[in-house]
């Protein structure tokens, strides 16, 4: 076990990414060490537990210590997984082959070697499973049982993956001992250790609410249930069944064979209890064959991009068959010559395939990466930016640069805000913003998280996007031009014809601009609006007689981009129509939903237009 750990340990450091990098692993690398608070489901325990390494452990910048934690922690794994191996098979290569196999597979060694939290949740997975068997063995204690399910609980504080095991864990206990589901102030116990650990949600609301403004304040819900994942779950097609082995096969290559070999194996042992021989099956089997089966299925019916990092548990799983496949070797002596070579391979292999497909670099190429990223967020920051101003850049980059304001306290004056730069759409939503026909409402990742961006700063974009595909795919002006900031003034809260009239409670119709074919109207609350209204404007030809009408939903985000409720007291806000052609006078006006009927909100304001 200490042997697999050092090997494990000393190959990732050797190969671990040195400084600041962009995206998710960026956020970790700078959220723990603040206290602060990550993307959905805020991870707590990965917090806490980063806030005490990096206090605790003085090694390189904190960048570094947060890529060394996943290190020690992805050894940790490997060690665990030999133990599990062992503990099954009685001998020792079969373990170290599946233990390194596991830990130099490219998905779990990219993991390892970047601020993560995947290398910790397989760490619990490993855990509990060898607790479960080290139960098995020393019944009637209960301490490891007790053990496993306050791990099972921790694991639930940080990575939510591990409630697929349930079905398989409960049923190895149920197959060990069904007398224990009739032992209620056992059961009690348990509960309360798998229970009590859920606690440390408690953690992100308190933070959320002690840390930002109000207006962050309605994504708790969100940020504790991940509700804005739900979106990925979808039936599989043949492409997506067709993809899963294809990735299990860049894992493992022609160990996967030995796997599936050793899956197959695996459902001939019998059980040593007579009460179980009926089965012809080992409740260890059982609940890996459950477990295996429960993980396939969340990844088939689970679409993300990055599925393969959602499948390690499997893949560990599937490394656990590998062990047992080698075992069957009927002559010890040939499977230990094939053993070093073996072993070998798995380092070739892993380092060899290990791609980086967000970044599109391998990772004997993560050094220079890693300096590119931290040179380009120091190159981001030595623009002249006015004090006080937004920054709006790629979600691959703006998490490098809220580590350089947080950890280094680099221009904390500047409000950096994550956007997705990733599709042409984002293109062309970007491009509306600078044209001035979209308010200061940023969509970051989905249009289900929403940020404000703080009214009356001037705005710049930043146009760095990781991977030079972006620009291809997105074959429009914004993305051809050269230029790589581009700065944008606030937008002007005095229209070219003011009007400045009440139309209605809170209300204040300050004016309106005719930009060619559109007519921009400035709107202003007076006092906070409890309800969410709609507007509309009637259009009138030279002769008085109508020729159109256009009228705004009060709840449609799309078209308004920021319902009435939001408005802020004091701000400007732009609302934008199309202008028929012909136009000589308008009416505007406002109302509120009520049922099946739109009840006026205020009066209609007269308007002549001027050019």
């Amino acid at each position: 076990m200490a042997g697999v750990f050092g090997l494990c340990l000393t190959v990732y450091v050797l190969t671990l990414a040195p400084g600041v990098l962009g995206g998710d692993s960026g956020e970790f690398q700078y959220i723990p060490y603040i206290l602060g608070v990550a993307h959905p489901t805020g991870y707590p325990l990965y917090t806490l537990l980063g806030w005490l390494w990096t206090h605790g452990v003085v090694v390189g910048d904190v960048a570094y210590r947060m890529n060394l934690l996943s290190a020690v922690l992805g050894a940790l794994t490997a060690a665990v997984l030999y133990l599990i191996v062992h503990h099954l098979t009685s001998r020792h290569a079969p373990a170290l082959l599946a233990a390194v196999l596991f830990a130099f597979s490219p998905t779990f060694w990219m993991q390892a070697i970047v601020a993560e939290v995947y290398t910790l949740n397989t760490l619990f997975v490993v855990l509990v499973l060898y607790l479960l068997l080290k139960w098995e063995a020393a019944r009637p204690s209960a301490r490891s049982l007790l053990l496993a399910a306050f791990i099972y609980g921790l694991s639930l504080t940080h990575h939510r993956v591990i409630i697929i095991f349930l079905p398989a864990l409960v049923l190895f206990v149920w197959l060990i001992e069904r007398r224990m589901f009739t032992n209620t102030r056992l059961l009690l116990k348990i509960a309360a250790l798998g229970l009590l650990p859920l606690l440390l949600y408690l953690y992100a609301p308190l933070r959320i609410w002690q840390l930002y403004p109000p207006v962050f304040h309605d994504q708790i819900l969100d940020n504790l249930l991940g509700t804005s994942f739900g979106v990925e779950f979808e039936w599989p097609t043949l492409s997506v069944i067709g993809k899963f082995f294809v990735l299990l096969g860049r894992q493992y290559s022609w160990a996967t064979v030995l796997g599936a070999w050793g899956l197959m194996t695996s459902l001939t042992l019998r059980s040593n209890r007579p009460d179980l021989r009926s089965l012809n099956r080992c409740p260890c089997v059982i609940m890996l064959l459950v477990a295996g089966l429960c993980t396939a299925l969340f990844g088939l019916f689970y679409q993300a991009f990055d599925v393969e990092v959602f499948l390690l548990p499997f893949y560990l799983l599937f490394a656990v068959w590998i062990g047992l496949g080698w075992q069957t070797f009927r002559r010890p002596t040939l499977g230990g010559l094939l053993l070093l070579p073996a072993l070998l391979w798995s380092l070739w292999n892993g380092y060899n395939q290990l791609a980086v497909d967000r970044i599109d670099v391998r990772v004997r190429d993560i050094p220079p990466l890693s300096r590119s990223i931290a040179q380009t967020a120091d190159e981001m920051f030595s623009y002249p930016y006015e004090r006080d101003s937004t920054i709006l850049v790629d979600w691959g980059m703006a998490y490098a640069l809220q580590y350089r304001q947080a950890v280094e306290g680099v221009r904390p004056d500047l409000e950096i805000m994550p956007i997705n730069l990733r599709r042409r759409c984002d293109y062309l939503l970007l491009e509306e913003i600078l044209a001035g026909r979209r308010p200061r409402r940023i969509y970051h990742l989905s249009a289900i998280v929403r940020y404000p961006v703080t009214a009356n700063r001037t705005l710049y974009v930043l146009r760095q996007p990781l991977s030079a595909s972006t620009r291809t795919r997105a074959d429009i002006s914004l993305a051809k031009e050269t230029e790589e900031i581009v700065r944008v003034m606030p937008d002007d809260p005095i229209p070219s014809h003011r009007l400045d009239q009440h139309i209605a409670p809170g209300v204040i119709l300050v004016g309106y601009e005719v930009r060619g074919e559109e007519l921009h109207l400035y709107w202003e609350a007076s006092q906070p609006l409890e309800q969410d209204y709609g507007t509309f404007v009637r259009f009138f030809g030279d002769n008085g007689e109508p020729i159109g009408q256009q009228t705004k939903p009060a709840d449609d985000l799309e078209v308004l981009h920021m319902t009435t409720s939001e408005w802020e007291v004091g701000q400007t806000v732009r609302d934008v129509f199309a202008l028929p052609e012909g136009t000589a006078r308008i009416e505007i006006g406002m109302y509120r939903p009520e049922g099946e009927s739109l009840v006026p909100y205020g009066e209609a304001l007269s308007v002549e237009l001027n050019p």
